[in-house]
């Protein structure tokens, strides 16, 4: 019977999952999706989780396997020692709430499976030091931008963490021009910057599209993005070393659109580049981390 790690990237409005076999890490499903009524009550925001669990269970005993382990990539702020959400913008029904106990309640889950979680940003950067172009680098600072913007950064072959136990570095709310830095580098920031222009308010996947049909204000708030961004991480490249940025997120899909403005901007010669992975990245990096840390125990 195969030892299955259940694989989760949980984030603010939509959770996804996979099973992974804990033997070499290799995915043994698709990943499977769930809107996150981010806004709903507690019930609502654990039926999503129990449903998931469900899923899994039974995709496992499809597979004639055992889930032994379960590993969290979470927004933050998150207590991930405890299991405890902080969150005041997302899940906030389950701010304080110990979620390793109410998850083992539930019982759809053995009772002898362990729980671990790590803050999305860390998990991608663990899964693409193992299993992306990281893993030929050294020092890698990981720039998450998708609704938000954050930063991971790996030296001397660890993940550097806060005293709080959260990334080291919170860049989202550094101040920047009227606002903070995350209204700028994020895709609301896109929408923003593109309205501004043309009156227009898109999504930023639009945006993206716009600007590879040749709309030029279109490609001009997506390079001004990347210009932003590489102005606002050099001051991280230079006191680390950094060999290695990659980048993740769902703007990470319009990297073609910014990437070369984003390197212009960060000055120092590094290797840059967009996730292949994506969500996988930091699922993959949580069971990694996970089982880092029962090794140590």
């Amino acid at each position: 019977m195969d030892k299955v790690i259940l694989a989760v990237d949980a984030g603010g409005t939509s959770i996804k999952y996979r099973l992974l076999r804990e033997e070499d890490y290799a995915f043994l499903t698709e990943q499977k999706f769930y809107d996150m009524p981010s806004g709903g009550t507690k019930r609502e925001l654990l039926n999503v989780f129990e449903n998931m669990f469900a899923d899994a269970a039974g995709q496992c005993e499809k597979l004639g396997s055992e889930i032994i382990r379960v590993a969290f990539s979470v927004p933050g702020p998150f207590d991930c020692a405890a299991g405890i959400s902080r969150m005041e913008h997302k899940w906030k029904p389950l701010k304080d709430m110990p979620l390793k106990e109410a998850f083992r309640e539930t019982g759809i889950l053995p009772r002898t499976a362990e729980f671990i979680f790590l803050h999305d940003v860390h998990a991608f950067l663990a899964g693409e030091k193992r299993f992306g172009y990281a893993k030929n680098y050294g020092n890698t600072l990981a720039v998450i931008i998708g609704t938000g913007l954050g930063v991971g950064l790996w030296e001397n072959g660890r993940l550097r963490f806060s005293k709080e136990g959260g990334p080291l570095y919170s860049i989202y709310h550094r101040l920047y021009k009227e606002g903070v830095l995350e209204d700028y580098v994020s895709g609301r920031g896109i929408s923003i910057a593109y309205e501004h222009i043309n009156g227009q308010y898109l999504d930023a996947r639009k945006i993206a599209d716009k600007a590879r049909e040749g709309d030029h204000a279109a490609q001009a708030v997506y390079q001004q993005m990347g210009t932003v961004l590489g102005e606002s991480i050099t001051d991280i490249i230079m006191r680390h070393d950094i060999q290695c940025v990659v980048i993740g997120g769902r703007v990470s899909l319009a990297f073609d659109l910014f990437g070369q403005a984003l390197g212009d901007a960060a000055g120092k010669c590094i290797r840059l580049y967009a996730s292949e992975m994506l969500e996988s990245a930091a699922m993959l990096g949580a069971a990694v981390w996970q089982d880092n840390v029962l090794k140590r125990r």
